[in-house]
């Protein structure tokens, strides 16, 4: 079975690394990267990777009211209400930077 561990570095033996022990470990989570001064952090952020908050999976209880085809219209108009949006404050800049 594989584990997070505390390891010197390769490197820098008086600093800790946290590695995957056994057989195909693969990358160790970013929070967990980095050194460590002493060997008792390492196993304190580990013990914190493993207890922290799991998020819960988002479950949706609505469904799509609108078809495809009416979702993509609303979305061009938004489209253009933007573009008109920012066409008009570029006119804008234009005539403050002018004066």
């Amino acid at each position: 079975m594989t584990e997070l561990v505390a390891v010197p570095d390769e490197q820098m033996p008086n600093l800790y690394v946290v590695k995957w022990e056994g057989h195909g470990g693969g990358k160790v989570p970013q929070q967990l990267e980095g050194f460590f001064s002493t060997r008792l952090k390492a196993k304190l952020k580990i013990e914190a990777y493993h207890n922290r908050p799991k998020p819960k999976p988002i479950e949706y209880k609505g469904t799509k009211k609108i078809t495809d085809e009416e979702e993509a219209e609303m979305f061009k108009e938004v489209q253009e209400k933007v573009e008109a949006i920012n066409n008009g404050k570029k006119q804008k800049e234009k005539s403050k930077n002018k004066s």
